[in-house]
């Protein structure tokens, strides 16, 4: 026979610890040692050998240290993020000055097709509008490479 018996209430439990059941507020001083009884709040710092994230000394989130991380968008699924070089960067912009720019109608069509037309890295719509956006207000290519 098991030590499982039926408490008061009907429910399964050893019927001598009333201390079984989801209680709200504090864990009693004395049941924080047991396991699952610390408070969210626990902290890692002081762990041997770790940091405020909980990594070990002497290796990366990524792995081994000496690799270069690939970088993703977000998490750890989806497409890898690939960087924009400074010749890309050019092509694109001479790609949107020959379609015209953005007073004439169609010209993020004209540019996607420009772009998909040269040997270049496959990138989407979406992708070329923001780098477009990023030339323009963050400066990434110069007066005279602009002007080309």
């Amino acid at each position: 026979m098991s030590n499982i018996n039926k408490t008061n209430n009907g429910k399964l439990g050893s019927g001598t610890n009333t201390s079984e059941a989801i209680q709200p507020g504090r864990c009693p001083t004395g049941e924080q040692g047991g396991p699952g009884r610390q408070h969210a709040t626990a902290s890692v710092i002081g762990r041997e050998g770790g940091d405020t994230q909980g990594n070990i000394r002497g290796v990366r989130k990524s792995g081994i240290i000496g690799k270069k991380a690939k970088t993703r968008k977000e998490g750890k699924r989806g497409k890898f993020k690939e960087k924009w070089t400074d010749e890309e960067r050019r092509v694109l912009w001479e790609c949107f000055a020959r379609s015209g720019g953005k007073r004439s109608g169609g010209y993020i069509k004209k540019v996607k097709e420009m772009w998909d037309g040269r040997d270049l890295s496959l990138r989407g719509v979406p992708s070329l509008l923001s780098q477009l956006k990023q030339i323009e207000s963050n400066n990434l290519l110069t007066v005279m490479e602009r002007r080309g």
